[in-house]
């Protein structure tokens, strides 16, 4: 085993790698797919114990949210995913004072992952390392050229097995992160945050910080579609994936909360609304990071239904071509 992979595995022995909760009636009418053929009716169809619209979106997927894990080497990861049907992913490494591995990832599959710069963790007490030497760290990472955007930063996170005690509590507006956000105007590159809804007020100052900083809001909070309605509205610079939005990953809401369908498998309407208010704005995301690779089958063929539900043209954007467009890779070998 070379010296990277050797210190990558090492360091997973005490680091956990992921940083891993609008509801409405449903219409029922359903809608063709981007990138596919119109199925027959539009019955639901059995997944598990989940129903699924007969609806699906057959177009390219883009992954704007996964994380390496600890579970699986960074290559049988990838594999997975290729073999799953993703056309490009971006990918988190972990958040340790080391970027070899991801490095080294990258640049085995360049069509393939396109890596962000990680703000570490202290390794003694698991914090997020707001300070001088983290950001020092993410602009080393930024000059290699390879790094495509900042996070995925824990900012407001429940407790999990690789955060500090009590979980994640750095306020979205912390002076060391308006400077990441600067950072990340400056070169123009998106940066995403994991910031519980409940602490929305501390995005909007976040996103009126820098208009010009464009924040990618992971999970969409786990917050209402009320909520992040208002904040579209409000934050031209705010974007959001849809990663974890689903009926099978349980966190702080109910399933049935948590999921974009309803319990027939129809996109809740509230929902549908807002992605077609806004098509630029969201990114589908997958979220894989413990042992999530696992349910790689279901969660694709989850989100192909759910975008299935929306006009081709917004399922498009959302399906590859809005991180695309983050990441300037519009007409550079688009899948």
């Amino acid at each position: 085993m070379n010296k990277p992979a050797l210190f990558f595995m090492i360091a997973l022995l005490s680091i956990d790698l992921s940083t891993t909760p609008c509801h409405a009636q449903t219409s029922g009418v359903g809608r063709q797919q981007g990138g596919g053929q119109v199925p027959q009716g539009g019955q639901a169809s059995n997944s598990g114990d989940v129903k699924l619209s007969s609806l699906r979106y057959t177009g390219p997927l883009f992954d704007a949210h996964s994380h390496l894990t600890q579970s699986l080497p960074p290559d049988g990861l990838i594999l997975l995913m290729r073999k799953a049907g993703l056309a490009r992913a971006v990918i988190f490494g972990p958040m340790i004072m080391d970027d070899s591995v991801i490095l080294q990832l990258q640049k085995k599959n360049p069509d393939f992952v396109f890596p962000f710069a990680q703000l570490p963790r202290d390794p003694s007490t698991r914090r997020v390392m707001l300070n001088e030497s983290g950001i020092t760290f993410v602009r080393k990472q930024l000059d290699t050229g390879v790094m495509r955007g900042i996070g995925e930063i824990s900012v407001r996170h429940r407790a999990f097995g690789g955060s500090s005690q009590g979980g994640d509590q750095n306020p979205a507006d912390d002076p060391i992160l308006l400077n990441v956000y600067d950072l990340a105007a400056e070169r123009r590159i998106p940066v995403n945050i994991h910031m519980e809804h409940e602490y929305s007020a501390e995005l909007e100052r976040a996103l009126a910080h820098n208009p010009h900083a464009v924040i990618i809001w992971a999970h969409m909070g786990d917050g209402p579609c009320s909520l992040v309605k208002s904040l579209m509205e409000n934050h031209s610079n705010l974007f959001a994936d849809i990663s974890c939005r689903n009926p099978y990953f349980q966190r702080g809401n109910s399933l049935q909360e948590q999921s974009l369908t309803d319990p027939n498998g129809d996109l809740k309407s509230d929902w549908k609304s807002l992605f077609e208010e806004f098509p630029d704005r969201f990114m589908f995301g997958l979220d894989l990071g413990f042992d999530r690779y696992n349910s790689l089958d279901k969660l694709i063929e989850y989100y192909r239904s759910v975008l299935g539900q929306l006009t081709p043209g917004t399922a498009e954007k959302i399906g590859h071509k809005n991180i695309e467009s983050l990441l300037n890779l519009r007409g550079s070998n688009s899948p």
